[in-house]
């Protein structure tokens, strides 16, 4: 599935996994990549490259982010998104801020999670980042319970980012709903996605919104 945004000049695109027997383990190599404006984000097993047109045919390599090493036969491709100067990569339960400046990408931080990291990875799920905002999803959390739960960061003018919400379904006593499955951030809203949520029948899933106030997070 792919996603044309004509507002953001943009062209989004989940990419069916292509496969390669590396020694005893079956690895995905690409799973996604992104066109914004005249830059080209291709998401890897092992790295996100940034490409960028200097011509009407000619592309040229910016910059190439390195993943983090995977120790499971699987090998979890992870996701991530771009917004002006910022890069957000989530994999294998790490999650990482990227920046572009005056020395080009350079990587900013990580962003915590509530606990270390767990086996299932779910830190990192779905992430979405605005502008000095990201958002980051962790459904099969916590403890593989898929009730999930978001976190959303705030990045000050020092550059420096901290939790600003830890959200959780709107219904405590709703359990196994995937909370988090999927973030999108716009300037003052961020939408959720509950692929588990028994809303509309048994596993029927929802969407929730949320509407920001100053730092304040509440649902709609």
């Amino acid at each position: 599935p792919s996603v044309y945004s004509t507002f953001e000049r943009s062209l989004d695109v989940q990419l069916n996994p292509v496969w390669l027997w590396t020694g005893s383990l079956l690895r995905p190599v690409a799973s996604r990549m992104k066109l914004v404006g005249d830059q080209l984000f291709l998401r890897l097993i092992d790295a996100i490259q940034v490409h960028r047109v200097n011509s009407a045919t000619d592309w040229t390599l910016e910059a190439s982010f390195a993943a983090p090493a995977v120790s499971l036969a699987f090998d979890p491709l992870g996701c991530f998104d771009i917004d002006g100067q910022t890069i957000l990569d989530a994999r294998a339960g790490i999650v990482r801020v990227y920046r572009r400046g005056a020395q080009g990408w350079l990587l900013e931080t990580t962003l915590p999670d509530r606990a270390p990291i767990s086996a299932s990875f779910a830190w990192g799920a779905s992430v979405s980042v605005r502008g000095d905002r990201a958002a980051v999803g962790a459904n099969w959390e916590p403890a593989g319970s898929l009730t999930g739960y978001v976190r959303v960061f705030h990045r000050d003018a020092a550059g420096q980012w901290t939790l600003e919400a830890d959200l959780e379904h709107p219904s405590l006593s709703t359990s196994i709903t995937g909370f988090g499955i999927s973030v999108h951030l716009t300037d003052d809203r961020l939408f959720v996605g509950a692929h588990r949520d028994h809303a509309s029948g048994p596993s029927s899933g929802a969407v929730h919104v949320f509407q920001r106030t100053g730092t304040a997070w509440s649902i709609l």
